[in-house]
């Protein structure tokens, strides 16, 4: 997946993209190879929040509470603000000891998705963890627009590269 990212990146360049190549370095444990590409994506005006969002996370994976507070604070100055960064702020706030704020940044995600602040409460509970990433996923439209035929089919299919195709599409 990672070097498939990489190769269609060397010609298209879509918030989309960068967005799901971040998220595969994320995983790869390229931390700073995935912060520049979430910081290229943070001025797009549709996908930005997103991004800053999957930055702070990556931020507070790395212990870097103070960043991943800068990170959201910027994100919730975007026209359409996602439950997750509500719900990361509040987690945030918590450590940070601020417990008001923190009240109300979980009201602000509750408010907008009670459904996913639910679920990852549960998650939370379940896993005796202290702090749950609530990242942002890429939205199914710009998957679609961007990157499904981007990669071609014949990617998918070509031998010993894959057994299977799944793909998840949100509308959300």
């Amino acid at each position: 997946e990672l070097e498939l990212f990489r190769e269609e990146s060397k010609q298209n360049t879509s918030p989309s993209l960068l967005l799901a190549r971040a998220e595969a370095e994320r995983r790869a444990g390229e931390y700073s190879t995935s912060a520049r590409l979430l910081l290229l994506v943070v001025k797009n005006p549709e996908l930005g929040a997103l991004a800053y969002n999957n930055l702070a996370c990556l931020y507070l994976e790395l212990g870097e509470v103070e960043q991943a507070k800068e990170a959201l604070s910027r994100a919730e100055k975007f026209r359409q603000v996602p439950a997750q960064i509500y719900y990361n702020l509040s987690q945030i706030y918590s450590e940070l000891m601020d417990f008001d704020a923190s009240d109300r940044a979980y009201q602000q995600a509750r408010a907008l998705s009670s459904e996913m602040v639910s679920r990852l409460d549960l998650i939370k509970r379940a896993s005796g963890r202290k702090i749950v990433f609530a990242r942002s996923p890429i939205p199914a439209g710009f998957i679609e627009k961007d990157l499904l035929f981007s990669f071609g089919i014949s990617h998918f299919f070509k031998e010993g590269k894959f057994r299977g195709v799944f793909l998840v599409l949100d509308k959300g």
